[in-house]
């Protein structure tokens, strides 16, 4: 008996030591690396938290290497500003496991910095200017800076808006050649060389060497390119840039938009900012920024954290937790973009990674994309974060090439109930969420405005070619200020390519607007090239340049029960008849004063039906003048009604139609008070 009693206290004793072996490890900018980083407060020599957060993942790693099981680990973040030198890298052996995750958390949320900027100080006056300068020592340069936490505007003109190439430019381009490219002397001219109008001439005239730093930056129909100035012909006023545009200049229209950028003779103007090739920065200070109290972020870290897994070793089970995320870096020019600034690089990058949690985070004055589950990234979730003032884009998932295989394919993401404000400020074509080759993911209850693009954008295969963007559900987003104006052709949610099983429900999109001298325009629900299987229903949709649905050409999709109000040109447009199949049915388009359809209506491919058709104005009509009862006459629009503004009620919370009119058309109203965040108390402040 007595060997009992000492084996079942032997045991006690090694079960205590295993339960006892999950490790926390504490870091704080007033700890040093040399400490053992297992208490918050110094307890003796070389105890107390460390100082950077990778040497709290390579202590960890140390412990682990004597365990057999996984344990709920924790890394803490004491308040601070922590200022990364290099990526934070997080690889497979650092991975926890569903029932002992490891944690790295912020003790405080929202009181945590992980910046990839130097921070730059001791600026001067100047005599005679109205600029402050300081020097600046760092090995790689920047082009984005941050004064006092607002983005700082590198030296540009005009200071507002845009130039315009105008008619000076009048080689033509080919039409219908997709992607400019050099087949054609013409297309070569119109991708290199632009000739200024007078505005534009005295500004780079008045430059004493434009050819060694100016840059040309281009806003295209629904992106923009960044270019050095190779040549300036005084003469003719005409520039030479490199690299070429992808699209040749003038391509979408004659109001091409420019500005001139990275010369000092552009300082002018409070915010902005010059640095030059030995290092001396310059800067205009705003309003109320006294010269002792400016302080600068240039970042310096493209990427802040990578979660770094393989196919065959993901990195999983990890939690992060209550961090703010900052000044990652972007180098603005040169820069060419395709579509949907896809090049621009993401502060923090999941490959391979599955079952992250990144909850109560903020991803803020960031130079490129927020957050990127690349590659491999399966049942992720993002959920209850702040995305704002962000240089690109907040969150994308997959890539834009398809997968290699099952384990390399992003999907079963969960992205959820998330702020995103303030998007594409240097890079205005990026969208707000973008879901590329990747399928199966939730994207609800997120809330977006002010972004520069496309608020969600799904599928990235153009026609009917294959395509892993399926069953991606788009539910409860709360959609506003979409586009702002800025570019052309975008959708407040846009699709692309075959998309079985995906469904976009119960959104709330309101002002989706284009700019609208260059380029197609701006709908409030774009199913874009090859879009097909989609479901679309209950979406309100209301005040959009073009109108609330766009069908470019695309098979087996089915809108339904869904509201659009409000386009100025339209409220449901169709653009190509061939290969290009739609049921719409049970929705309501409201007119205020427009037609309320555009184009392609009248062939056999389209089922319109029991749609209930409010006009504010004259009674319902097809951009070409034809009236509903035409349509009847010709198959359309059988059982659908017409009524006029004044009898109804439609808002996003409640949506009254006469009785006869809901009999008759089976359109069932809907409320949307619960889009948008749900529990916004939980977001990180």
């Amino acid at each position: 008996m007595r060997w009992v009693a000492v084996s079942l206290v032997a045991l006690a004793s090694v079960m205590g030591s295993s339960a006892a072996q999950a490790a926390t490890f504490y870091v704080s900018p007033e700890g040093s690396d040399s400490n053992n980083g297992r208490a918050r407060l110094a307890e003796g020599p070389a105890t107390g938290p460390v100082s950077s957060v990778a040497r709290a993942v390579a202590l960890l790693r140390t412990a682990r290497a004597v365990r057999t099981e996984p344990e709920p680990d924790q890394i803490v973040l004491l308040p601070g500003r922590y200022a990364l030198s290099e990526t934070l890298i997080l690889l497979p052996e650092d991975s926890g496991s569903a029932e002992a995750p490891l944690t790295i958390r912020a003790e405080q949320p929202g009181t945590v910095w992980l910046t990839g900027a130097a921070k730059l100080q001791g600026f001067q006056p100047v005599e005679g200017q109205p600029y402050l300068r300081t020097q600046v020592n760092l090995e790689r340069g920047f082009h984005v800076l941050w004064v006092n936490g607002k983005l700082a505007v590198r030296a540009r003109s005009p200071n507002r808006g845009s130039y315009f190439a105008g008619a000076a430019n009048v080689v033509p381009a080919i039409a219908g050649d997709r992607l400019q490219r050099p087949r054609n002397p013409y297309n070569v001219i119109n991708t290199q060389k632009v000739i200024l109008p007078a505005e534009a001439r005295q500004a780079l005239a008045a430059a004493r060497a434009p050819e060694d730093m100016a840059v040309l930056v281009a806003l295209h129909s629904w992106t923009s390119s960044a270019h050095r100035i190779v040549y300036w012909d005084d003469a003719k006023g005409a520039v030479t840039v490199q690299p070429e545009s992808l699209w040749s200049f003038l391509r979408f229209g004659p109001d091409q938009r420019f500005a001139l950028e990275n010369l000092p003779e552009f300082l002018d103007e409070a915010g902005e900012w010059w640095l030059s090739p030995k290092g001396e920065l310059r800067y205009l200070p705003r309003a109320g920024e006294a010269t002792a109290s400016i302080v600068a972020e240039a970042p310096q870290l493209e990427r802040l954290v990578w979660l770094q897994g393989t196919e065959r070793r993901p990195v999983q089970h990890v939690r992060i937790e209550g961090l703010r995320f900052a000044h990652s870096a972007a180098w603005t020019s040169p820069y060419i973009d395709s579509q949907a600034a896809t090049s621009v690089p993401a502060a923090v990058v999941a490959e391979h990674a599955r079952h992250i949690q990144i909850t109560g985070c903020r991803f803020e004055n960031l130079g490129g994309h927020g957050l990127w589950m690349r590659r491999g990234s399966q049942f992720n979730t993002v959920r209850h974060n702040v995305f704002a003032q962000l240089g690109a884009g907040a969150i994308r998932l997959g890539e834009v090439n398809m997968p290699g295989s099952d384990a390399d394919r992003a999907q079963s993401n969960q992205i959820t109930d998330n702020l995103i404000e303030d998007t594409g400020l240097l890079f205005p074509g990026a969208v707000g969420i973008w879901v590329g080759q990747s399928g199966g993911n939730l994207v609800a209850h997120n809330e977006l405005k002010r972004t520069s693009y496309t608020g969600i954008s799904l599928g990235w295969t153009w026609g009917f070619g294959g395509s892993v963007a399926k069953e991606n559900i788009v539910e409860f987003n709360l959609l506003r200020h979409i586009g702002q104006g800025l570019l052309s052709d975008l959708g407040g949610i846009y699709t692309l390519g075959i998309s079985p099983g995906t469904v976009i429900r119960s959104n709330l999109i309101e002002d989706v607007r284009s700019f609208r001298k260059q380029g197609s325009t701006a709908w409030g629900i774009y199913l874009d090239e090859g879009s097909s299987d989609i479901v679309v229903e209950n979406n309100w949709v209301a005040g959009t340049t073009g109108g609330g649905l766009h069908l470019h050409y695309g098979n087996r999709n089915t809108v339904r029960n869904n509201v659009f109000r409000g386009g100025d040109v339209a409220q449901a447009r169709r653009s190509k008849r061939d290969d290009s199949a739609l049921a719409l049915e049970r929705n309501v388009l409201w007119a205020d004063g427009q037609p309320t359809w555009e184009r392609e209506w009248l062939d056999d491919e389209i089922t319109t039906l029991s749609n209930i058709v409010v006009t504010s104005g004259p009674p319902p009509r097809t951009t070409q003048g034809r009236t509903l009862q035409e349509l009847q006459q010709a198959g359309k629009e059988q059982s659908s009604v017409w009524i006029k503004a004044k009898e109804a009620a439609c808002s996003p919370e409640v949506c009254r139609l006469p009785p006869a009119a809901l009999r008759a058309t089976g359109f069932q109203p809907f409320s949307l008070k619960a889009a948008g965040i749900r529990d916004p108390g939980k977001l990180p402040r």
